[in-house]
């Protein structure tokens, strides 16, 4: 194997990408160069293959589904089958009204939307993925993680987004002859709503993504205010000194020929500049005290505490799932969307659950352990057996034989043909769940199926929202 595709161990790579301590094997080596790290998603198999691949695979799809959303070319009314006489009262004759085109329209920009929010998402995951190996200390580590932490805060507010725009058409039904007091006071629950997610996307926004980098996006504003600043002042003396100095104003002709447009702005510019003095201004009026590329971690938040934001986010997300959408199957009779909005949650919680127990690795690596344990018992059981054996020959005793259909005989066999051993060696072992069907493909299997599950619910909102009407 060349040296640009060998893998390392855990105990080889640094402390910070030691997240997961039962995947063991095939690291890639940190730091290596971004190129490097770019080959290693299709030149060789490590435990970050899976991940890239299934994400990056989804991105394109999602991409597709972008530029050409799955909108019916018939809307509503082939779209929905007559049931005759089985069919219920408030699904009859709905789409006589219907705008196809407007609706149409609607629902390709909402389709788009929403498959564009979750490309990005599996994009932002695929880089965090592929270049996690390039970070040289836990900063620059961090700053990759919000690549990823920001792709899930906008699939989750973009998957939102279609209940308050396709959710839920009698939710916030308008009465015509009411005020604006009744119409606010018979969609205070819309309402209610819509502020509780705002307030919890900027509250999960600053937490997860901008608080962590605080400083250094201060810093970076003070850098870009000063540029800012000192440019105009730059391009105000340049100017006058073109106006000065023969540059034509208004479209009039001068008998001479003036000099470049910007000519003396660039030359003034760069001779600022290479002032040492003005040099050392500049940075020390953007900040006295600039952000240090040292090894202790600028970012206070922790896994746990980022888990736990993001689960209650998904929270508040559900929460509005049961006011908004639910009742479209349970007063309607609606079930497409519904069915799919719920098969998302339960992809998010059981990938999210695998994905925080760590398992199946947990799990086989105690397994591992145990069938280790075992197979040296069983050793010593066959050492001490032999010695017995040897014995008895010397001194003409035979040993007494256990008879096959016997419990000692049955309980020796068990513990030969113990569960650990059959599970290590024949099916799946904790080396090679390093590189396949560890947690965090698992979860982004899960993510996968979600993001599709998504994108069908907001389908079904679209075609639902045209041929509901309201009883009450």
């Amino acid at each position: 194997m060349t040296e640009e595709g060998r893998l390392v161990s855990i105990h080889e790579v640094p402390p910070f990408l030691r997240f997961n301590p039962y995947i063991r094997r095939g690291y890639r080596p940190a730091p290596i160069p971004i190129a490097a790290a770019a080959r290693s998603v299709f030149g060789y198999l490590h435990n970050e293959t899976t991940n890239i691949v299934i994400h990056l695979l989804s991105a394109v799809v999602m991409l597709y589904f972008t530029v050409s959303p799955p909108v019916p070319y018939q809307f509503v009314g082939e779209l929905v089958p007559s049931r005759g006489a089985t069919e219920p009262p408030h699904e009859r004759d709905l789409s006589a009204g219907v705008d196809r085109q407007g609706a149409y329209q609607q629902t390709r920009f909402l389709l788009s939307f929403i498959s564009l929010l979750i490309a990005v998402t599996f994009l932002l995951s695929t880089v965090y993925h592929t270049f996690m190996c390039c970070c040289h200390h836990v900063n620059q580590y961090y700053y990759l993680l919000q690549c990823d932490v920001t792709g899930v805060l906008c699939s989750i507010v973009g998957s939102v987004t279609a209940y308050f725009y396709r959710g839920n058409k009698c939710f916030y039904h308008r009465r015509q002859e009411g005020g604006w007091a009744e119409e606010v006071g018979e969609n205070s629950v819309y309402y209610g709503c819509l502020v509780l997610i705002v307030v919890s996307s900027l509250l999960v926004l600053y937490m997860l993504i901008l608080g962590p980098i605080q400083r250094e996006l201060t810093y970076l504003a003070r850098v870009l205010l000063v540029y800012t600043v000192l440019d105009g002042a730059v391009f105000a003396v340049g100017r006058v000194l073109e106006i000065v100095w023969g540059t034509p104003r208004h479209g009039s002709r001068r008998a001479f020929q003036p000099p470049s447009p910007q000519s003396y702005n660039m030359l003034l510019k760069q001779y600022f500049i290479s002032k040492k003095r003005f040099r050392a201004f500049w940075y020390r009026t953007a900040d006295p005290h600039p952000p240090k590329s040292s090894r202790e971690a600028n970012v206070v938040i922790s896994p746990q505490l980022r888990g736990i934001t993001v689960l209650v986010f998904i929270t508040t997300h559900f929460v509005c799932y049961v006011v908004m959408i639910y009742p479209k199957y349970s007063q309607y009779g609606f079930t497409n969307a519904v069915y799919y909005h719920g098969m998302s949650y339960v992809y998010l919680l059981v990938g999210g659950a695998l994905n925080a127990t760590r398992m199946p690795e947990r799990l086989l690596c105690h397994l591992e352990r145990r069938a280790r344990r075992e197979r040296r018992v069983s050793e010593a059981q066959d050492t001490e057996l032999q010695l017995r054996w040897k014995v008895s020959q010397e001194q003409g005793r035979p040993l007494r034989r256990v008879p096959v259909l016997s419990l000692a005989y049955l309980t020796q066999l068990g513990e030969r043909l113990s569960l650990p051993q059959l599970v290590v060696h024949c099916c799946i072992s904790a080396r090679d769940v390093c590189y396949v069907c560890n947690s965090h493909s698992l979860w982004h299997l899960a993510s996968t199926l979600c993001g599709l599950s998504t994108l069908m619910a907001t389908y079904y909102d679209c075609i639902e929202y045209e041929v509901m009407t309201c009883t009450a």
